[in-house]
């Protein structure tokens, strides 16, 4: 019964942080909705900084689980490997951000919570997400030259990465927009393989 206490209040504070970000997401609204005790967040998570990191923590092992796999393709990689390789390989380590942004809602809430991270980290807890985006950033923008047979300058490819993870973000924030938009009633896998079509579109020097 306690764990279940706990993983509710996981969950709310999830939907909560991800809707309002964490300095404006109050402790007392978190256990109302989620019909636990005041003294709940005390008692599993300490304080409400506590709670949130407990959450950035599920989120940067959902992260992490997602591209298990392709960063052991990458560390594998052959420095002089084809830039076809190189590019098939990026084009699929793009397909998870895009797959991990137009997932089931509580995955969705996640992303949103990295993005708020990602764009303006909280003081307390910046820490979390630094590496983890600096290393993702490292990765595509060494991909990103290679795949353009190193004809790409350092800085054009870290531009080209910062607007491509901006484009990944605004499936979140902007999706009422981009939904509209495309008339799309949701992020279907046809939806998702016109959104790859129109990412790699612009990424890639033939």
């Amino acid at each position: 019964m306690k764990s279940d206490t706990k993983e509710k209040i996981v969950k709310t504070a999830l939907f909560e942080f991800a809707e309002h970000g964490y300095d404006q997401t109050a402790t007392r609204d978190i256990l109302s909705k989620a019909k636990a005790n005041v003294a709940a967040i005390s008692y599993y998570f300490g304080h409400k900084k506590g709670l949130y990191v407990e959450i950035l923590t599920r989120i940067s092992k959902r992260i992490e689980e997602a591209f298990k796999d392709l960063l052991i393709e990458y560390q594998q990689l052959d420095e002089r490997a084809n830039p076809k390789v190189c590019e098939e390989l990026l084009t699929k380590l793009i397909r998870v951000f895009v797959d991990l942004f137009c997932s089931d809602r509580e995955t969705t809430a996640m992303c949103m919570i990295f993005v708020q991270e990602y764009v303006e980290p909280s003081r307390d807890v910046k820490h979390f997400f630094e590496e983890i985006n600096a290393s993702y950033r490292r990765m595509f923008v060494d991909l990103l030259i290679r795949a353009n047979h190193n004809e790409m300058t350092q800085k054009e490819a870290v531009l080209q990465v910062v607007m491509l993870f901006s484009f990944i973000f605004s499936l979140v924030t902007r999706k009422k927009i981009i939904m509209d938009a495309m008339q799309w009633k949701e992020y279907s896998p046809d939806a998702e393989d016109e959104l790859m079509h129109v990412i790699c579109k612009g990424l890639f020097r033939k």
